[in-house]
């Protein structure tokens, strides 16, 4: 039904466009900000790191600038929508984003775009964190213990938490290093930036 009616809206918005005459030069971009566990792993509600709850649909559409058909696989977030919206316009980027343009990934979409993703999750008090790469994902608490590391690769449904495994503690060590520096780095720009 959600599913539906979004549909059905967006497509209403697009005609709107349409019989305007505008929708040749129109870029549209569609987004979300969690998706649903749906039962996976037992859960029915988003606030997880798992993937049926962190991947989003990210739909570009732009005549003349985006081809058609066009799929990418690379790793992006979010916070890249406001840089590659200013990045088509001719603008300069904003000193305090840390978002990355996705334009060099519209003639070029299976360039590299990122090595990692940071996401995060607060919620009634708590923040918790996660940093993804293309082979691992690692979850740390606002306390800064790891909770969740699964080997993407060699388990992408999530069946088996390797946190605390002996056989994995170089991993689990260097990815909440990653996730260490990422927080970090955010923290400096944020503080750091003239508002």
């Amino acid at each position: 039904g959600k599913v539906t009616f979004v549909d059905h809206w967006c497509g209403e918005i697009l005609a709107a466009y349409e019989r305007r005459g505008w929708l040749d030069d129109l870029c549209v971009i569609f987004w979300s900000d969690h998706g649903e566990m749906s039962g996976d792993h037992g859960r029915v509600f988003k606030r997880t790191f798992h993937e049926s709850a962190l991947r989003v649909p990210l739909i570009l559409r732009w005549p003349g600038r985006i081809p058609s058909g066009t799929v990418c696989d690379a790793m992006v977030e979010t916070i890249d929508v406001g840089p590659t919206l200013l990045d088509a316009l001719g603008l300069e980027q904003l000193q305090m984003s840390l978002g990355q343009s996705l334009g060099h990934l519209f003639a070029e979409p299976v360039a590299h775009h990122r090595a990692e993703v940071l996401s995060e999750i607060f919620y009634g008090g708590s923040r918790n964190t996660m940093v993804k790469t293309e082979r691992h994902k690692y979850v740390m608490d606002q306390h800064g213990m790891g909770y969740m590391l699964y080997d993407m690769q060699r388990d992408p449904d999530e069946q088996h938490n390797l946190i605390g495994d002996p056989e994995h503690r170089d991993t689990e060590n260097e990815m909440r290093d990653s996730l260490l520096r990422r927080l970090t780095a955010s923290a400096f720009v944020m503080d750091s930036v003239n508002l």
